[in-house]
């Protein structure tokens, strides 16, 4: 394998690994679904790369203004998983 590929995919396994486990520190203490926690980290690992966040500097928007709309799209995600708490058994 070309040795600049093979670190970016390991650049990126190492992503996905980290958001894995700051989702399920995230998710402690709830009761989510794990579809909803696998939906949520593939949601943060598509906005946390460097293609999605190369194509917002467009139209003249700047860098840092292309990172605070990633953080605030990140920021929706996680609240909006977090809601989707599975109800609690009669039983």
């Amino acid at each position: 394998m070309i040795p600049r590929f093979h670190r970016a995919v390991c650049d990126n396994e190492r992503r996905r690994r980290l958001l894995f486990v700051l989702v399920r520190r995230m998710a402690k203490d709830r009761k989510l679904p794990p579809k909803a926690l696998r939906g949520l980290i593939d949601v943060l690992f598509a906005l946390t790369s460097f293609p999605f966040f190369s194509q917002l500097p467009a139209e003249g928007r700047s860098a840092k203004a292309a990172c605070r709309l990633i953080q605030g799209l990140a920021v929706d995600a996680v609240r909006r998983t977090m809601k989707q708490e599975m109800p609690v058994s009669a039983d």
